[in-house]
C-alpha cells in the first residue's frame, strides 16, 4: 500500500525593475509659453533607464485643451523597439533651493500598436520632388506679368514653401533672393512665408540694401521690417552711406513719403512743430 506524501515545490517570478531620477531646467519660460500653443511641446535631450531610451516632454500651455491654463510634462519612450515596457514616474518641481515643491505622478503602458503623427508636408514634398508625376499635380496661373520675382529659382522656392510649409536647407541665404522672394509671397498670400522672408531682412540690413528693403516693406505692409530700417537710419553715418547707394535714388522715386517719416524721427524732440510738418507731408 503506498504511503500518501504531500509534494510542494515553490519557485519565484522575479521582474527587473530600475529606478533613476532626471533633473531639467526650463530656460526661457516666458518665451516658450508666448510662442507654442495648446498641446505643443519641447521634448528634452534623450537620456537612458534600465537600458531604453526615454525624454521628458514639456507642454508650456498644457498637453490638452482642458489643461491650458496649466503645465503639462510627459514621459516618453523613445526605444521604439521596445516592447511591453511598464513605466511609473513622478515629477516634482524644484525652488530655488532645489527643495521639492508640487509633486505629481502618473503612469502608463506603452501600445502595441502606435500611429504617428500626421506628415501631410512630408508627403505633399515627395509628391512634388516625385519625377514621374513631374510636379505636375496642380496648375499655378502667374498671369502676364513681367517681374523678377518670378524668375525661376523663385518661383521654385515658393513652389516648395506651398508643399512642404519649410524652405529646403540649401535655399540662397542671398538677401536679395529674400526680398524676391517676400514679393511673390505678398502676391500669392502666403502669410508665413512672407514673415520668414520679412524675418531674415530685418536681420541683414546694410547700407547697401536698406533703402530698396524700405521701399519694399512699405510698398507691401511690413511694418516690422519697415520699423527695422528706420531704426538701422537713425544713425547718421548710415544715413550718409545709404544716401550714396542708387537705392536712395529709387527711395526717393518711390516713396517719398517715407522720407518725410524718416526726416520727422530724425528731428530733436523739442521741435515738435517741425516733426509734425513732416508727417503731414505724407
Amino acid at each position: 500500500m503506498a504511503n500518501d506524501t504531500n509534494n510542494t515545490s515553490s519557485s519565484v517570478i522575479a521582474t527587473e525593475t530600475t529606478s533613476a531620477s532626471h533633473v531639467i531646467k526650463i530656460d526661457g519660460y516666458t518665451v516658450t509659453k508666448d510662442l507654442m500653443e495648446n498641446g505643443e511641446f519641447v521634448s528634452s535631450i534623450p537620456f537612458s533607464v534600465g537600458d531604453f531610451l526615454w525624454n521628458v516632454r514639456y507642454y508650456p500651455n498644457g498637453n490638452c485643451s482642458k489643461n491650458a491654463d496649466y503645465l503639462s510634462f510627459s514621459v516618453f519612450l523613445e526605444s521604439h523597439w521596445a516592447e511591453d515596457v511598464k513605466a511609473k514616474f513622478s515629477f516634482k518641481l524644484l525652488d530655488t533651493n532645489n527643495k521639492p515643491g508640487f509633486s505629481s505622478k502618473g503612469s502608463h503602458r506603452k501600445p502595441s500598436v502606435e500611429v504617428p503623427a500626421g506628415r501631410l508636408d512630408l508627403h505633399l514634398g515627395n509628391l512634388l520632388s516625385n519625377k514621374k508625376m513631374n510636379g505636375k499635380d496642380v496648375t499655378i496661373y502667374v498671369g502676364p506679368l513681367k517681374s523678377k520675382i518670378w524668375k525661376l529659382g523663385v518661383f521654385r522656392l515658393l513652389l516648395h514653401f506651398m508643399y512642404n510649409d519649410s524652405l529646403p536647407e540649401t535655399w540662397s541665404q542671398d538677401a536679395m533672393m529674400a526680398q524676391h522672394l517676400l514679393v511673390a509671397a505678398d502676391w500669392y498670400n502666403v502669410g508665413r512665408l512672407k514673415l520668414i522672408c520679412e524675418e531674415k531682412l530685418a536681420k541683414h540690413i546694410d547700407c547697401n540694401m536698406v533703402a530698396t528693403t524700405l521701399v519694399l516693406a512699405e510698398q507691401h505692409s511690413c511694418q516690422g521690417l519697415k520699423e527695422a530700417c528706420l531704426e538701422f537710419l537713425a544713425s547718421p553715418t548710415n544715413l550718409e552711406r545709404m544716401m550714396r547707394t542708387d537705392g536712395y535714388k529709387h527711395l526717393k522715386i518711390s516713396c517719398p513719403i517715407v522720407l518725410n517719416e524718416l526726416i520727422a524721427r530724425l528731428l530733436p524732440p523739442n521741435m515738435k512743430a517741425a516733426r509734425q510738418i513732416a508727417m503731414d507731408l505724407r
